[in-house]
Formats: C-alpha cells, sequence, structure tokens
C-alpha cells in the first residue's frame, strides 16, 4: 500500500530564498533575510500531504543503473504471461495500440516524431530483447488505461520493469547500441502515460535521454532514427520541461547547434533564445540601464527572430478561419465569447508548428514589456513621474497585449486537435502550448479563459496523457500565486522549478470547487 508523508529533502524556506538558492531563516510572515535586502518575500508553500510508493529494497549505490532499478520497483505487480514472448500476439497487440492512439487519415507527423519512431522501432529486424519487452511494454499500457484492462496493464508494468533492470545492466557496463537510445525514447512515453508519483520520473527519463545522447552520440552510426530524435523528437521534450527558462549551458547549447534544416528545427533554435533573455530578467541590477537597454535589444532580436521564420516558410499561407460544426468532438468546453473561430490548417504539422511559435512569443513579449519598464522607471529615461504609471501600466503597451492574443490564437487551435478522430495524437503535444496560453491569462487574471484551458487540460487523461492531472494542479497553485493578494509575482513556467504534488492540497481543492459553483 502506498504511504503517505512529507515530501523527502524539500526545502521549507521562503519562495524568495528557495529562488535565490539560498539558506533562509524560516521567520514568518516574511523571512528576515528578505526583510534586511529590501525585497519581496513570497512568503512559505503550504503544507501538503502526498502519495508515494516505498521502496522495496534499502539503496547503497547511486549510479544510473541502480536509479533506473529504483524506478522500476515502484511499480510492483505479479506475474502474469507476457506479451513479448508471442511474436503473434505481441503485434496484434502493437497493431491495436498504433490503431488506438494514432489518427488513421493523416500521413506520419515530420514534427510530433513519435508515431514514426515507434511505428519504425516495431519492425527493425533483430531487436535486443529490452527493446521488444519496451514496445511491448507501452502498447500494454495504453491500451490498458484506455480500456480500463487491469490485466493488460499490469502486464505493461511487468514488461517495463524488466526493461528497466536489462537497461541499468547496460548502462553500468558501458555497452552502446542503438537500442539503448531508442528503449530510454519509449521510456519516457511510458512515463506521460503512466506516472502515479508525479512528474519528477517524467523528468527524470527526459534528463536520461539528454545524457544518453550526449555521452554516446560520437559512438552511433547515423541513421533517420536517431537524427529524427536528436533533432527534433528530445529537443521538443526538452523545450517542455524547461520552458526556455533557465536551461544550463549544455542544454542551451543543444537547443541552438545546426539542425537538420527543417521548419521545426528552425523554430526550437529561436524558441531557446528566450533562456538566456529570462536569466537577464531575473538577474538584472534595475539601476544598470546600459543592462536594462541590453535586455530589452535581445528581447527584440529574439522576436523579429521569431517573425522571419514565420516569414520564411510561408506559415499564414497554411491557416484559415472555421466553424466548429466542421469538427467532431466529444465533451468540448464551449469557447463562446471567449474567442473567435476556431482555425483549420492544411496539416497537423502546420497545427504544431504555428502552436509553438505563438507559445514563444506568448512567454517572450512579457519579457520585452519587463525590459521597457524598467528603461522607463530608470531615471535617465527621463519621462516625468506624474506620466510614469501609465507607460508602465502593462494593458497599455502593445507587446504585452500581444502576449494575450497570441494565447488567443493558440487556443483557437483546440477544436482541430480535440477532434475526436485525432485520438490520443491531439493532445500528445499541445499540451506545452496550451499551458502556455493559461500562464498568460494568470498573468492578464482571465479567469474565464484560464478556466477554459484547465478544462482542455483535463480532457487529455481521458485520452491517454497521465501529466495532465498534474499540470492542471500546477495551473491553479499558479493562479492562486499571481492572483491571491500578491499581483507583483512573477510566476515560474519551468516544469524543473515546479514540481507537483501527488494530489492537490485539500485547500486547494476548496478553493477549486468554490470557483466552479
Amino acid at each position: 500500500m502506498p504511504k503517505r508523508g512529507g515530501i523527502p529533502w524539500q526545502s521549507k524556506g521562503c519562495w524568495t530564498c528557495r529562488k535565490r538558492k539560498i539558506k533562509c531563516d524560516q521567520r514568518k510572515p516574511e523571512c528576515e533575510r528578505c526583510i534586511k535586502r529590501d525585497i519581496q518575500c513570497l512568503g512559505y508553500e503550504k503544507t501538503r500531504t502526498f502519495i508515494y510508493h516505498s521502496y522495496e529494497e534499502p539503496e547503497k549505490k547511486h549510479d544510473a543503473g541502480n536509479q533506473l532499478q529504483r524506478i522500476a520497483r515502484t511499480h510492483k505487480v505479479a506475474p502474469v504471461r507476457t506479451v513479448a514472448s508471442e511474436p503473434m500476439m505481441r503485434e496484434q497487440v502493437f497493431s491495436s495500440f498504433v490503431d488506438l492512439c494514432f489518427p488513421t487519415h493523416m500521413d506520419v507527423s515530420n514534427v510530433d516524431m513519435w508515431r514514426f519512431l515507434v511505428q519504425n522501432f516495431s519492425i527493425l529486424p533483430g531487436k535486443s530483447d529490452m527493446l521488444e519487452k519496451t514496445i511491448s511494454s507501452v502498447s500494454c499500457l495504453f491500451l490498458g488505461k484506455i480500456n480500463h484492462d487491469d490485466r493488460m496493464f499490469n502486464q505493461g508494468l511487468r514488461l517495463y520493469n524488466s526493461a528497466v533492470r536489462q537497461m541499468a545492466k547496460m548502462i553500468s557496463q558501458d555497452a552502446y547500441s542503438d537500442d539503448l537510445v531508442y528503449t530510454a525514447v519509449i521510456f519516457q512515453e511510458i512515463e506521460s502515460c503512466y506516472c502515479p508519483n508525479g512528474l519528477q520520473t517524467w523528468l527524470a527519463h527526459i534528463k536520461g535521454v539528454n545524457t544518453l545522447l550526449k555521452h554516446y552520440r560520437h559512438k552511433a552510426v547515423s541513421n533517420p532514427l536517431i537524427e529524427a530524435i536528436y533533432h527534433r523528437y528530445q529537443k521538443l521534450r526538452t523545450l517542455m520541461c524547461s520552458s526556455a527558462i533557465n536551461m544550463p549551458a549544455d542544454e542551451y547549447k543543444y537547443m541552438t547547434e545546426e539542425g537538420d534544416g527543417s521548419p521545426l528545427s528552425e523554430l526550437l533554435k529561436a524558441f531557446a533564445e528566450l533562456s538566456p533573455i529570462s536569466v537577464k530578467v531575473q538577474s538584472i541590477d534595475p539601476s544598470d540601464y546600459d543592462a536594462c537597454q541590453d535586455l530589452l535589444q535581445h528581447g527584440v532580436r529574439a522576436k523579429e527572430q521569431l517573425f522571419a521564420w514565420y516569414s520564411e516558410h510561408h506559415m499564414a499561407e497554411t491557416i484559415s478561419p472555421s466553424s466548429p460544426r466542421h469538427f467532431t468532438t466529444t465533451n468540448m468546453p464551449s469557447s463562446k465569447g471567449l474567442f473567435e473561430a476556431p482555425y483549420s490548417f492544411t496539416s497537423f504539422d502546420c497545427v504544431l508548428l504555428h502552436m509553438y511559435y505563438w507559445a514563444a512569443l506568448a512567454m517572450l513579449l512579457p519579457m520585452i514589456f519587463h525590459a521597457k519598464t524598467l528603461i522607463r522607471s530608470h531615471r535617465n529615461s527621463g519621462i516625468p513621474a506624474e506620466l510614469l504609471s501609465q507607460v508602465t501600466d502593462p494593458f497599455l503597451d502593445e507587446d504585452y497585449l500581444c502576449a494575450g492574443f497570441y494565447a488567443d490564437e493558440i487556443c483557437r487551435c483546440m477544436p482541430y486537435c480535440m477532434q475526436d478522430k485525432m485520438k490520443n495524437a491531439g493532445f500528445h503535444m499541445t499540451l506545452f502550448p496550451l499551458c502556455a496560453a493559461s500562464q498568460t491569462y494568470i498573468n492578464f487574471a482571465n479567469l474565464e479563459k484560464f478556466a477554459w484551458c484547465v478544462k482542455i487540460l483535463e480532457q487529455a487523461d481521458s485520452r491517454g496523457h497521465a501529466t495532465a492531472p498534474y499540470l492542471v494542479d500546477i495551473s491553479w497553485n499558479n493562479w492562486f500565486l499571481k492572483n491571491d493578494s500578491r499581483p507583483n509575482v512573477i510566476v515560474a513556467s519551468s516544469l524543473r522549478e515546479i514540481f507537483p504534488d501527488n494530489t492537490p492540497s485539500r485547500e486547494l481543492q476548496n478553493r477549486i470547487e468554490l470557483i466552479d459553483e
């Protein structure tokens, strides 16, 4: 049985000290360190209860292999007859998985590479037993979850645990094969389908694949699968967990290096420029006028780079307004009075490219406004004091208002993505831009549009995306943090900085229920 308790090794300091990574004296309601430095103390995280699974055995070592084995032991199930040992059954299960997960009416995507990868993994000759088990595992887990088939689901867990142990052994022996990378990629997808202990394990797998690619890429023979993983698939996953906020130097280098020349690769390179800008926003000295000017120029260059990408690839030719009647969607929340007509696109790839382009702008433009505010508030600006409140009002600034426009554009894509015929794939890569839109509505204090985004996130869980409930919890926490008597708080948008609890706190649940009423 799962045990309940507090989060181990979790800092109890105030949000400001945790953000600055310094020790907090934990004085309440405001810590002494913040008071002495004349900076705003953001208060303390409320005590919460979460569910975690105890490990079966004590751990003595902490290498990569043991870490993978610890992950495996969190999912203990009773032995059942294995799919992986029977080729005919294995093929039938995989075929059912593909039919239920991916739409049949469109070509394989060049942006969301998951279908391309997993279908090619399945037909590779001479696959290792580890990769065979992993492919069968993700098939069983997804089918079991969607069809509420516990036996199928448990079989998937058993195969997953076995594959994790095999990978741990290979890593400990430094025995590289391409199957090692392919298996790690599928592990990421498994953790997005089944993450009972929060998003930490999913984030750990993303970091693990990045480490594998960095360590073994020089050993890998170039092939379409490895190239697709390196240049497209994994860069998107890296963006999802970092939100291009405060990326480490090696990660930023990976995201901005020369790609494969695809529109996605170039867009991700432009998106990654938000990272150094976010670092400057958080560390800038407002009294340094030149630094404020440099921040603004950096932001404007990034915006122009995104505009140039959109124009170069003629993206405007791939989109047109449509009618909600053209989309058959079960349980689609009404957007009447919130957004203009939904969009239709020439292909699903164009949907995804538009959504990530708009997400980048929705996240970038508030930082540009912040830079302009610093400059306008500086004594060297020459702006009279009586006009200062006007020129620093976000809702009188074109860039800030445009962030809301781009968030609306993202939401106008969701009726297309949520069509029943899109199946699981309609949500697979769209949750990140949807969260970027909800973050914008948090900053705008627009509860109606924010709540609409949350309802869409709640729908994603029913299509196999187990990360969705945690994203809902994060969104509500951010809403209350931003709009609960602390309007000037800058809410972090990186999943690395905000780890959700296993379940929302009781207080949070009560407040959400009051809003729903």
